[in-house]
């Protein structure tokens, strides 16, 4: 049953992450092509309605392109509040990656400007490399899905088991009980 939970919420993010990086990653390298790929994100963003952040990160780190998504609807956040994820494990573990891969994050709480945002928002990336036809590495695509639903569901089922379910990490810390 967990497997199959996990299963049916993370089939649908490998395939939109492997849709934007296959529909955009040609146009990626070219700065005059983010105000249109911003509006088209924007827009898939707002129909998707799962993921919290969807971006384009430079080869060096800098975000180049940042959708973020508000209760109102999704915004494209501006060039002067973009910031540099160099140092971010999903940004330099996604970069590694041979082309065509997908990075998938542990479960985690996401940070902004070096802190834990508040309230808590549990998060998994999911980041897919761009590579240029000689191979150099562009930049990656980066989805951060909100993990929320994904916890609730699991909490769910532990109304329908004999016991108690717990959701550990690799090191045995509780993501959720």
């Amino acid at each position: 049953m967990e497997s199959s939970l996990i299963y049916t919420r993370l089939a649908p993010l490998l395939s939109d992450i492997s849709y934007l990086h296959d529909v955009y990653g040609d146009q990626l390298d070219k700065p005059e092509n983010y105000d249109r790929i911003a509006q088209e994100w924007q827009i898939f963003s707002n129909k998707r309605h799962v993921y919290d952040q969807i971006r384009f990160i430079a080869a060096n780190g800098d975000e180049k392109i940042r959708i973020d998504l508000r209760v109102t609807g999704s915004i494209r956040i501006p060039d002067t509040e973009l910031q540099n994820k160099a140092d971010r494990y999903y940004f330099y573990e996604t970069a590694e990656l041979p082309n065509g891969s997908v990075h998938i994050s542990p479960l985690d709480l996401n940070i902004e400007r070096n802190a834990v945002e508040l309230p808590y928002k549990p998060m998994i990336r999911l980041g897919m490399p761009i590579h240029g036809r000689d191979g150099q590495l562009k930049g990656v695509i980066v989805l951060n899905y909100l993990a929320k639903d994904f916890l609730d569901l699991f909490k769910s089922y532990d109304q329908t088991t004999i016991g108690y379910i717990m959701l550990l990490n690799d090191k045995g810390y509780y993501l959720s009980s």
